[in-house]
């Protein structure tokens, strides 16, 4: 994949990859992100903030970061494509990623540049283990 600079291409990246790679027994699994129902708030019920994954598998509390860049996005229904609205605080991440442990969801973190079928492989494991164990 191409190196993007705006994180909502790098999410986007990683949406059509799972696209083309998910293998056919796995598209049954409800998905969310920007394209497929909205990105999923995960601790808008229990903590009241409005953090959200790139990708996730809410059923299964699996979830997909892809990581880098130092600004922060916000798509702009008006303007239909995300605007720049900040810069990236580390701080936050790190306290929405330890909050996502603590609500039992499994995020996987990839660069741009790690974004291939091997990545795809490597979260098919989880979900059939996960699947396998109920």
């Amino acid at each position: 994949m191409a190196k993007r600079t705006r994180h909502a291409d790098r999410a986007a990246d990683w949406i059509a990859l799972w696209s083309a790679c998910c293998p056919p027994d796995l598209r049954h699994l409800e998905t969310r992100d920007k394209q497929h129902g909205g990105e999923f708030q995960f601790a808008r019920k229990l903590l009241g903030r409005q953090w959200r994954f790139d990708w996730c598998i809410p059923a299964l509390k699996i979830a997909v970061e892809v990581d880098g860049g130092k600004k922060m996005a916000q798509w702009s229904p008006r303007l239909n494509r995300c605007v720049v609205v900040g810069h990236h605080n580390k701080d936050t991440d790190l306290e929405r990623h330890n909050f996502a442990e603590m609500l039992g969801y499994h995020v996987f973190h990839f660069s741009p540049e790690m974004l291939s079928p091997a990545a795809v492989d490597v979260v098919v494991r989880l979900i059939r283990d996960k699947l396998n164990r109920s």
